[in-house]
Protein backbone atom coordinates (compact mmCIF):
# COMPACT_ATOMS: atom_id res chain seq x y z
CA UNK A 1 0.00 0.00 0.00
CA UNK A 2 2.88 2.41 0.76
CA UNK A 3 4.57 1.50 -2.35
CA UNK A 4 1.61 2.47 -4.65
CA UNK A 5 0.92 5.61 -2.91
CA UNK A 6 4.53 6.50 -3.70
CA UNK A 7 4.20 5.83 -7.07
CA UNK A 8 1.30 8.08 -7.47
CA UNK A 9 2.82 10.61 -5.95
CA UNK A 10 6.01 10.51 -7.77
CA UNK A 11 4.67 11.89 -10.53
CA UNK A 12 3.01 14.87 -9.24
CA UNK A 13 6.85 15.71 -7.87
CA UNK A 14 7.90 15.56 -11.64
CA UNK A 15 4.65 18.00 -12.61
CA UNK A 16 5.84 20.04 -9.95
CA UNK A 17 9.46 20.27 -10.87
CA UNK A 18 8.62 21.72 -14.66
CA UNK A 19 7.17 24.86 -15.37
CA UNK A 20 5.08 25.78 -18.55
CA UNK A 21 4.61 29.46 -20.13
CA UNK A 22 1.49 29.66 -22.29
CA UNK A 23 1.44 31.88 -26.00
CA UNK A 24 -1.08 32.49 -28.87
CA UNK A 25 1.20 32.57 -32.30
CA UNK A 26 0.29 34.46 -35.34
CA UNK A 27 -2.67 32.61 -36.67
CA UNK A 28 -4.27 33.11 -32.95
CA UNK A 29 -3.56 29.54 -31.24
CA UNK A 30 -2.66 28.83 -28.07
CA UNK A 31 0.56 27.06 -27.11
CA UNK A 32 2.15 25.89 -23.95
CA UNK A 33 5.83 25.29 -23.89
CA UNK A 34 8.16 24.32 -21.10
CA UNK A 35 10.42 26.17 -19.92
CA UNK A 36 14.12 25.87 -19.78
CA UNK A 37 15.58 25.92 -16.38
CA UNK A 38 18.98 26.04 -17.40
CA UNK A 39 19.23 28.57 -19.25
CA UNK A 40 17.10 31.12 -16.60
CA UNK A 41 19.88 29.86 -14.08
CA UNK A 42 22.59 30.92 -16.54
CA UNK A 43 21.01 34.07 -17.28
CA UNK A 44 20.30 34.81 -13.51
CA UNK A 45 24.03 33.97 -12.64
CA UNK A 46 24.56 37.05 -15.76
CA UNK A 47 22.78 38.98 -13.90
CA UNK A 48 24.46 38.45 -10.78
CA UNK A 49 28.17 39.11 -12.00
CA UNK A 50 26.79 42.35 -13.77
CA UNK A 51 25.45 43.90 -10.46
CA UNK A 52 29.32 42.53 -8.96
CA UNK A 53 30.59 44.38 -11.49
CA UNK A 54 28.98 47.58 -10.92
CA UNK A 55 29.35 47.23 -7.30
CA UNK A 56 33.14 47.72 -7.63
CA UNK A 57 35.55 50.86 -6.36
CA UNK A 58 35.48 53.45 -9.20
CA UNK A 59 39.21 52.84 -9.67
CA UNK A 60 38.95 49.40 -10.53
CA UNK A 61 35.64 48.94 -12.34
CA UNK A 62 37.22 51.02 -15.63
CA UNK A 63 40.83 50.57 -15.66
CA UNK A 64 43.15 53.25 -17.33
CA UNK A 65 45.55 51.93 -19.97
CA UNK A 66 49.47 52.45 -19.21
CA UNK A 67 51.45 54.97 -21.05
CA UNK A 68 52.97 52.35 -22.93
CA UNK A 69 49.55 50.81 -24.31
CA UNK A 70 49.23 54.59 -25.69
CA UNK A 71 52.16 54.66 -26.57
CA UNK A 72 51.83 51.61 -28.94
CA UNK A 73 48.72 53.21 -30.56
CA UNK A 74 50.03 56.02 -32.12
CA UNK A 75 51.49 55.51 -35.00
CA UNK A 76 54.52 57.60 -37.36
CA UNK A 77 53.61 59.69 -40.11
CA UNK A 78 54.70 56.68 -42.97
CA UNK A 79 53.55 53.94 -40.92
CA UNK A 80 50.17 55.99 -40.87
CA UNK A 81 50.33 56.61 -44.70
CA UNK A 82 50.75 52.65 -44.77
CA UNK A 83 47.67 52.19 -42.99
CA UNK A 84 45.83 54.53 -45.49
CA UNK A 85 47.58 52.67 -48.53
CA UNK A 86 46.42 49.01 -47.26
CA UNK A 87 43.13 50.39 -46.21
CA UNK A 88 42.58 51.83 -49.94
CA UNK A 89 44.26 48.41 -51.36
CA UNK A 90 41.83 46.38 -49.63
CA UNK A 91 38.42 48.58 -49.60
CA UNK A 92 38.92 49.95 -53.38
CA UNK A 93 36.11 52.67 -54.56
CA UNK A 94 33.45 51.68 -56.63
CA UNK A 95 29.60 52.73 -57.68
CA UNK A 96 26.41 51.57 -57.90
CA UNK A 97 24.07 51.26 -60.99
CA UNK A 98 21.57 49.88 -61.98
CA UNK A 99 21.25 47.41 -65.45
CA UNK A 100 19.18 47.10 -68.16
CA UNK A 101 17.71 44.23 -66.49
CA UNK A 102 16.68 46.50 -63.50
CA UNK A 103 18.98 44.51 -60.91
CA UNK A 104 21.06 47.21 -59.22
CA UNK A 105 24.86 46.43 -59.31
CA UNK A 106 28.54 47.47 -58.04
CA UNK A 107 31.47 48.04 -59.83
CA UNK A 108 34.90 48.97 -58.72
CA UNK A 109 36.18 52.30 -59.62
CA UNK A 110 39.16 52.12 -61.40
CA UNK A 111 41.91 54.35 -60.13
CA UNK A 112 43.92 54.95 -63.73
CA UNK A 113 46.11 57.89 -63.59
CA UNK A 114 46.34 59.63 -66.74
CA UNK A 115 49.26 61.86 -68.18
CA UNK A 116 48.29 65.22 -69.53
CA UNK A 117 50.56 67.12 -71.40
CA UNK A 118 51.26 70.94 -71.18
CA UNK A 119 50.69 72.24 -74.74
CA UNK A 120 52.02 76.08 -74.66
CA UNK A 121 49.23 77.61 -76.13
CA UNK A 122 50.10 80.73 -79.01
CA UNK A 123 49.35 84.37 -77.39
CA UNK A 124 47.31 85.90 -79.69
CA UNK A 125 48.29 90.20 -79.80
CA UNK A 126 45.89 92.44 -81.01
CA UNK A 127 48.55 94.26 -82.24
CA UNK A 128 52.56 94.52 -82.01
CA UNK A 129 55.07 97.14 -81.24
CA UNK A 130 58.64 97.02 -82.46
CA UNK A 131 61.27 99.32 -84.11
CA UNK A 132 60.42 98.11 -87.93
CA UNK A 133 57.00 99.65 -86.99
CA UNK A 134 58.18 103.42 -85.83
CA UNK A 135 56.57 106.41 -87.16
CA UNK A 136 58.58 109.11 -88.69
CA UNK A 137 60.98 110.86 -86.72
CA UNK A 138 58.76 114.21 -88.16
CA UNK A 139 55.36 113.09 -86.24
CA UNK A 140 58.06 111.91 -83.31
CA UNK A 141 59.16 115.31 -82.72
CA UNK A 142 56.26 117.36 -82.97
CA UNK A 143 54.32 114.96 -80.28
CA UNK A 144 54.16 114.45 -76.73
CA UNK A 145 56.99 116.49 -74.55
CA UNK A 146 54.47 119.18 -74.01
CA UNK A 147 52.38 116.66 -71.48
CA UNK A 148 54.85 115.35 -69.96
CA UNK A 149 54.08 116.66 -66.56
CA UNK A 150 50.30 114.66 -67.11
CA UNK A 151 52.22 111.08 -66.75
CA UNK A 152 52.06 110.90 -62.93
CA UNK A 153 51.02 107.74 -62.74
CA UNK A 154 53.72 104.94 -63.05
CA UNK A 155 52.36 101.53 -62.88
CA UNK A 156 54.48 98.47 -62.18
CA UNK A 157 54.74 94.98 -63.95
CA UNK A 158 51.42 92.78 -63.21
CA UNK A 159 49.97 95.50 -61.09
CA UNK A 160 46.66 96.47 -62.52
CA UNK A 161 45.58 100.10 -62.07
CA UNK A 162 42.14 101.87 -62.95
CA UNK A 163 41.18 104.96 -65.19
CA UNK A 164 38.01 106.43 -64.40
CA UNK A 165 36.12 109.39 -65.81
CA UNK A 166 37.95 112.40 -67.41
CA UNK A 167 37.34 115.00 -64.40
CA UNK A 168 41.01 115.27 -63.14
CA UNK A 169 43.05 114.37 -66.77
CA UNK A 170 43.82 116.99 -69.46
CA UNK A 171 42.66 116.61 -73.03
CA UNK A 172 45.06 116.22 -75.55
CA UNK A 173 45.78 118.74 -78.54
CA UNK A 174 44.64 116.76 -81.88
CA UNK A 175 43.89 118.34 -85.34
CA UNK A 176 40.53 117.72 -85.07
CA UNK A 177 40.73 119.99 -81.51
CA UNK A 178 40.99 118.72 -77.76
CA UNK A 179 40.51 115.41 -77.10
CA UNK A 180 39.67 113.52 -73.57
CA UNK A 181 42.71 111.26 -72.75
CA UNK A 182 44.47 109.07 -70.06
CA UNK A 183 48.33 109.07 -69.76
CA UNK A 184 50.84 106.63 -67.81
CA UNK A 185 54.16 105.60 -67.78
CA UNK A 186 55.82 101.66 -67.73
CA UNK A 187 58.00 100.84 -65.10
CA UNK A 188 61.12 98.71 -65.61
CA UNK A 189 61.06 98.40 -69.36
CA UNK A 190 62.68 95.63 -70.83
CA UNK A 191 62.50 94.23 -74.78
CA UNK A 192 59.17 92.24 -74.62
CA UNK A 193 56.05 93.40 -72.63
CA UNK A 194 52.59 92.55 -72.82
CA UNK A 195 50.20 95.44 -72.16
CA UNK A 196 46.79 94.55 -71.92
CA UNK A 197 43.93 97.21 -71.83
CA UNK A 198 40.16 96.49 -70.50
CA UNK A 199 37.25 99.27 -71.66
CA UNK A 200 34.17 100.04 -69.98
CA UNK A 201 31.51 102.53 -71.75
CA UNK A 202 27.94 102.61 -72.01
CA UNK A 203 26.67 100.51 -74.68
CA UNK A 204 25.55 103.37 -77.38
CA UNK A 205 29.08 104.11 -77.47
CA UNK A 206 30.81 100.58 -77.89
CA UNK A 207 31.89 101.43 -81.31
CA UNK A 208 33.86 104.58 -80.64
CA UNK A 209 37.54 104.77 -81.82
CA UNK A 210 40.02 104.38 -79.60
CA UNK A 211 43.37 105.49 -80.08
CA UNK A 212 46.64 104.76 -78.66
CA UNK A 213 50.28 106.71 -78.50
CA UNK A 214 53.57 104.76 -77.32
CA UNK A 215 56.86 107.01 -76.46
CA UNK A 216 59.64 106.77 -75.31
CA UNK A 217 61.42 108.60 -71.93
CA UNK A 218 61.51 111.97 -73.64
CA UNK A 219 57.94 111.81 -74.29
CA UNK A 220 59.16 111.25 -78.07
CA UNK A 221 56.44 109.48 -79.65
CA UNK A 222 57.73 105.99 -81.16
CA UNK A 223 54.51 104.21 -82.48
CA UNK A 224 50.47 105.44 -83.48
CA UNK A 225 47.32 103.82 -83.94
CA UNK A 226 44.35 105.82 -84.45
CA UNK A 227 41.93 102.81 -84.05
CA UNK A 228 42.86 100.11 -81.82
CA UNK A 229 41.13 96.52 -82.18
CA UNK A 230 39.11 94.79 -79.17
CA UNK A 231 37.60 91.95 -78.52
CA UNK A 232 33.89 92.41 -76.52
CA UNK A 233 33.72 90.38 -73.25
CA UNK A 234 30.24 89.88 -72.05
CA UNK A 235 29.44 90.54 -68.19
CA UNK A 236 28.44 88.03 -65.95
CA UNK A 237 28.24 87.79 -61.69
CA UNK A 238 32.36 88.35 -62.00
CA UNK A 239 32.30 91.72 -64.04
CA UNK A 240 30.77 94.32 -65.80
CA UNK A 241 31.11 93.86 -69.60
CA UNK A 242 34.05 94.90 -71.05
CA UNK A 243 36.37 95.45 -74.50
CA UNK A 244 39.64 93.73 -74.23
CA UNK A 245 42.36 94.36 -76.39
CA UNK A 246 46.14 92.64 -76.11
CA UNK A 247 49.23 94.57 -77.41
CA UNK A 248 52.62 93.18 -77.74
CA UNK A 249 55.41 96.27 -76.90
CA UNK A 250 58.86 94.32 -78.46
CA UNK A 251 60.69 97.51 -78.04
CA UNK A 252 62.41 98.84 -74.25
CA UNK A 253 62.34 102.60 -75.51
CA UNK A 254 58.49 102.36 -74.68
CA UNK A 255 58.04 104.32 -71.45
CA UNK A 256 55.18 106.34 -72.01
CA UNK A 257 51.24 105.66 -73.30
CA UNK A 258 48.73 107.97 -74.04
CA UNK A 259 44.96 106.58 -74.35
CA UNK A 260 42.15 108.66 -75.97
CA UNK A 261 39.36 108.89 -77.49
CA UNK A 262 39.26 110.41 -81.25
CA UNK A 263 35.46 111.39 -81.15
CA UNK A 264 33.34 112.29 -78.09
CA UNK A 265 34.38 109.96 -75.15
CA UNK A 266 31.53 108.85 -72.79
CA UNK A 267 31.46 110.51 -69.36
CA UNK A 268 31.46 107.34 -67.65
CA UNK A 269 34.26 105.61 -69.71
CA UNK A 270 36.72 103.67 -67.66
CA UNK A 271 39.90 102.46 -68.21
CA UNK A 272 42.05 98.97 -66.74
CA UNK A 273 45.64 98.43 -67.21
CA UNK A 274 47.83 95.82 -66.75
CA UNK A 275 50.77 94.83 -68.01
CA UNK A 276 53.83 92.18 -67.68
CA UNK A 277 57.14 90.84 -68.66
CA UNK A 278 56.69 88.39 -72.00
CA UNK A 279 58.39 84.92 -72.13
CA UNK A 280 60.48 84.14 -75.33
CA UNK A 281 58.05 81.64 -75.74
CA UNK A 282 55.03 83.99 -76.66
Amino acid sequence: MRRMVFLLLLPLFVMAEQEYFTWVDAQGRIHNSLVNRESDEKGQEAGKQTESESEQPLGTKNKVPSLSAEKDEYLTEEQFEKKLEKEKADNPPFFTYVDETGQVRNQTIIDSQIEVEEVDVPVSYDHIYAPPFRVSEKMSSGCCQRYRSYFKEQISAEKSVLFSGFLNTVPISTRFGPKKAWYFKLDDPSDFRVLQLKLRQEDSAANLPVSIILADHQFSALYFTPQLSFVSKEGSWLGQPSKNTMVKIDDQDVVSVIIYFPADAPANASLEVNWWHGKASD
